[in-house]
């Protein structure tokens, strides 16, 4: 790939390094447009698809979240409703609501944190070619402290399947290469 497409490989290698630079010095956003950047750059077959209900779909029966009690209930059949917040919690998150979970195994309600979500990796490594949406972040104190672990979250996911698209395209690359030496030496 470095001989013939010199311009992608050397974008995509600027875009993984800015990345990854950016998560480092917490500059979320531009990580964000750096991964878009390589994804933007991989051809269309290639391309990571962003779709947070497709991916959702895909790992939703592999999720769990953990309770305090700590038994891990499967997502998708736990009881999640709204709390309306006292007036203080209102002001310091700038919410009205707070998303509430009850336990399968308790009965107790927990607050929905995405810290305490689980999800159980199929036989790695396991690749979708879909990766969801970056997280929003959320206004008031509350936002500013999750925005952080559910972005981490969203990156590792997001790295990983756009490297797998990279290899995938460098694999495919070089065997077409390989053929094409082949088909000169032959004639």
């Amino acid at each position: 790939m470095q001989a013939k497409l010199p311009d992608v490989n050397a974008a995509i290698v600027r875009y993984r390094s800015q990345a990854l630079e950016s998560v480092k010095g917490n500059d979320y956003s531009l990580a964000i447009i750096a991964l878009a950047g390589i994804n933007a750059d991989l051809p269309e077959d290639f391309k990571v698809e962003i779709s947070t209900s497709k991916y959702n779909d895909i790992i939703k029966d592999r999720k769990s979240i953990e309770c305090s009690c700590t038994a891990n209930c499967i997502l998708n059949e736990i009881h999640q409703y709204d709390c309306e917040l006292d007036w203080k919690e209102q002001i310091l998150s700038n919410q009205k609501y707070q998303r509430m979970w009850i336990c399968t195994a308790c009965g107790k309600s927990n607050v929905m944190d995405a810290s305490k979500i689980l999800i159980k990796k199929y036989q790695e490594p396991f690749y979708t070619k879909i990766m969801p949406a970056p997280p929003i972040r959320a206004r008031g104190i509350r936002g500013r402290s999750t925005y952080e672990s559910e972005f981490k979250t969203w990156f590792g996911i997001a790295l990983e399947e756009i490297e797998s698209q990279i290899s995938r395209y460098r694999t495919e690359y070089a065997a077409q290469e390989d053929q094409t030496e082949l088909i000169i030496r032959d004639e």
